[in-house]
């Protein structure tokens, strides 16, 4: 049987209000839906899509929060985006039904199950104030940094957790210590370092993470892979397992603006979650190798940021994710589709100076997706690596209407155009109703083979 993910949305009403700098959504019913051979394969992509409908609408939320009511949101977004993409959520209902030799699964959260949600972030608070309370009283370093140590992971949990209790409209509770102050504290404690191989041997050892596949390193609120992160990267995967399918799956991320900083790290495993925290010397390492995104993919990922919203829904994605990409010359990297409803889809390609569309069918750039195929995963076009190497950018857009009105046609078809306007683009856009298109930003690194 052909596996095919579909998500649908009963039905649901989304909401946010800012209570004590925290965003709250009320939601009714969301369901995922996998189909696959098994059930067991059924329930994982039921799951996957059911995380990844609760991303779309944190995002879409948070975007909109952080336009009306400032900067100051600006962090809190991009952290709980990214968090949102690997939610472990285990309180659920399921139901099957046979499919074409098959089954699907539907899995939902019921609002009955808040509860066990807002308990488990309960317990976690009250863990997280044990530990840092017994951090301020304890002498020995060795035993403060551990205890930092076992607070910060449970923070990790606590962040997981809270999305969902927000997004099943309750107000989930908080630590007493901030977040940032533990980190300030376990900062002081531990060595810190500007060797990158040290730092990736300092985390592979923390971890145990010999039989991990180490995911890219990630810069916080991009999907940009920097040099700093691809070098530690490569450096963390000579310690671990080539097999990106592998049960223990390690993740990492930083944000370089602190001097120095946190590289936060956790190693999933069947649901479990270990956590590991190292120290790097900012301006050391980052005059050494650049540690942030290029401005013009910081202004890509900002004109294009808007996840949209209402009942038309997509999913893009790569055969190698949809964040932190890493490739080297010679790999195939293929792009994908996923939609409710009928929709023109094109894809833009930014190689650092141009912007262009990609040959998405043989007739033109744009794929034009129909009633028979919605809620099905789509190839849109397979791309080979090749000089010059760096950093690329990919813009999808899903549009419910004809793409000649976005983009100018000559005998009602697109050219393939190597200079356009994204910033036009972006504003014509913005003039359209949410429920009018999709758009979401890629960003995939390319660099010699060895």
């Amino acid at each position: 049987m052909k596996r095919s993910f579909t998500a649908r949305c009963i039905f649901f009403i989304l909401f946010f209000v800012i209570l004590h700098s925290d965003l709250v959504w009320a939601v009714e019913t969301v369901t995922g839906t996998g189909c696959a051979n098994n059930k067991n394969a059924a329930k994982k992509y039921a799951l996957a899509d059911l995380s990844s409908q609760i991303r779309v609408r944190v995002e879409s939320e948070l975007y909109m929060a952080k336009k009306q009511y400032g900067a100051k949101y600006g962090d809190y977004t991009s952290y709980k985006i990214r968090l949102t993409s690997d939610l472990n959520i285990y309180e659920y209902s399921i139901n099957y039904t046979e499919r074409d030799g098959g089954f699907c699964a539907d899995v939902f959260i019921p609002h009955d199950k808040i509860s066990l949600y807002q308990s488990k972030a309960v317990s976690l608070v009250k863990e997280i104030d044990a530990y840092t309370g017994k951090a301020d009283t304890v002498k020995l370093d060795s035993q403060k940094a551990d205890l930092l140590h076992k607070a910060l992971s449970k923070y990790n949990e606590l962040d997981d957790v809270s999305v969902i209790v927000r997004f099943l409209g309750a107000i989930p509770p908080k630590p007493e210590k901030e977040r940032a102050i533990t980190e300030e504290d376990m900062i002081r404690m531990q060595r810190v370092s500007s060797d990158i191989t040290q730092i990736a041997k300092n985390i592979m050892s923390r971890l145990n993470s010999k039989k991990a596949y180490v995911n890219p390193v990630q810069l916080h609120g991009s999907s940009a892979v920097t040099p700093f992160a691809a070098i530690l990267t490569q450096q963390m995967r000579a310690y671990g397992v080539k097999n990106k399918d592998a049960p223990y799956q390690l993740y990492c991320q930083y944000s370089p603006e602190g001097d120095p900083f946190i590289i936060s790290c956790d190693l999933k495993f069947r649901g479990v979650t270990e956590s590991a925290f190292v120290t790097a010397a900012g301006a050391e390492v980052c005059n050494q190798v650049n540690c942030k995104s290029s401005a013009l993919i910081k202004n890509i990922e900002q004109i294009f940021g808007s996840p949209g919203g209402g009942l038309f829904r997509g999913y893009f994605y790569t055969d190698y994710g949809d964040s932190g990409v890493m490739l080297r010359e010679g790999d195939i990297l293929t792009l994908y589709a996923r939609v409710s409803e009928a929709a023109d889809i094109a894809v833009f390609h930014n190689d650092g100076v141009k912007t262009s569309l990609l040959p998405l069918s043989k007739t033109g750039p744009v794929i034009k997706i129909s009633e028979k195929h919605i809620n099905t995963e789509t190839e849109l076009i397979k791309l080979k690596t090749a000089p010059p190497f760096g950093a690329d950018t990919l813009i999808f857009i899903a549009y419910r209407g004809d793409f000649c009105e976005l983009i100018p046609c000559r005998n009602g078809e697109q050219k393939i155009a190597d200079n356009i306007d994204t910033e036009k683009l972006s504003a014509k856009l913005r003039e359209l109703p949410k429920d009018k298109y999709i758009e979401k930003v890629i960003v995939f690194n390319t660099e010699p083979a060895r």
